[in-house]
């Protein structure tokens, strides 16, 4: 969804992550279980760490500590979405 946002729509970045947010949550509940980590939740993670660090370096190395950056979704979209 955010992805079709900003490639359909004149966005701005923050209206695209809750358009992002919003598909998530409803993908959520209409989808299948999953026993994993919340995208939607550890997206809101990833925004709070980038809103109270000090440079881009420190948000990109304690996103990396704490959201990670590995191949499962969950690492992966969070973090994008606000670079």
């Amino acid at each position: 969804m955010a992805i079709g946002a900003a490639i359909f729509r004149d966005v701005e970045v923050d209206q695209m992550i809750q358009l992002g947010l919003q598909a998530a949550e409803r993908g959520m509940k209409m989808g299948n279980i999953w026993f994993g980590a919340s995208i939607p939740e550890r997206t809101k993670l990833a925004l709070s760490i980038i809103a109270r660090s000090s440079n881009r370096d420190d948000a990109m190395r304690e996103l990396y500590q704490v959201i990670g950056a590995g191949v499962m979704i969950t690492e992966t979209v969070p973090p994008a979405w606000p670079s």
